[in-house]
């Protein structure tokens, strides 16, 4: 990872960054054997499969605090590939694990905070993206590329008896994933905070997308397949939590490099 910072005055904020990461294949895909699940679902991993290596590069500029734009690009080598095939002859579809030669993605993203009133906090976030995709997908030549984006509003109120209210709303255009598809979704989350004892002691209480939407559905049209997945899980979650501060606790942190350096490793 390297990051450089350039503060050109007290309106104007400059930062450039590159990380390069290392995506390693779980245990599971390596299994080359064949797990059915029923007479027309079953998996096989790929003892072959190699691991991605991706490298990130992003421009940030940031403007009174305030206001922040950045462009960032993406080249990942060894895109691991999720995919399946069908059997005709039996109906069965076999889902398979493999490498695409690489993806490319070019990024934009925007936020803008602000207060609109002395009770009323409002922060956007955009983001918009252009992906692309080229490989071979058993043996065949493969090339896809797609636009997609996101949206997400925040919005933070004082309200009587020093009570906070946080609403966010967020919404997922359609995204193209190699062979899949996946098709656009949105949520609202809601929370209440009221604090007692001087500030010490925290209550929270809030729902997780309140009208339930936000549900995966995808789609895969590739060779001989046209399926639609629908994916329902339990996303809309009521949530409560009580915190109290004790006091203020210094801790003094130890120089512990190397088992910092085996924990990220261990990460990927």
């Amino acid at each position: 990872l390297v990051n450089i910072e350039y503060n050109r005055n007290e309106n104007h904020n400059f930062q450039f960054s590159y990380n390069r990461r290392i995506n390693r294949p779980s245990y599971e895909n390596f299994n080359p054997y064949k797990t059915i699940e029923n007479i027309f679902l079953s998996d096989q991993g790929n003892p072959y499969v190699l691991q991605e290596y991706s490298n990130t590069f992003e421009l940030t500029h940031v403007y009174k605090s305030k206001f922040s734009n950045a462009i960032s690009y993406s080249h990942l080598n060894n895109y691991i590939l999720n995919y399946t095939l069908q059997n005709d002859s039996t109906k069965e579809t076999t889902g398979y694990i493999s490498n695409l030669k690489y993806s490319n993605t070019i990024g934009y993203s925007t936020s803008y905070q602000t207060d609109i009133e002395k009770w009323w906090a409002l922060t956007i976030h955009a983001t918009a993206s252009y992906l692309s995709y080229t490989g071979k997908i058993n043996g065949i030549d493969f090339n896809a590329a797609g636009f997609t984006y996101s949206a997400f509003l925040t919005d933070q109120f004082l309200l009587p008896g020093k009570i906070k209210m946080e609403l966010n709303v967020q919404y997922f255009a359609p995204k193209l994933d190699a062979v899949n598809y996946h098709k656009s979704k949105w949520g609202a989350h809601i929370a209440f905070k009221k604090s007692f004892l001087n500030d010490k002691l925290n209550c929270v209480i809030g729902v997780n997308d309140i009208f339930h939407t936000l549900i995966g559905t995808n789609q895969i049209v590739f060779q001989n397949q046209n399926i639609d997945v629908r994916g329902v899980r339990d996303t809309r979650r009521f949530k409560i939590s009580l915190s109290y501060n004790f006091g203020k606790v210094k801790v003094q942190e130890r120089e512990v490099n190397s088992n910092d350096t085996e924990k990220e490793r261990l990460k990927h």
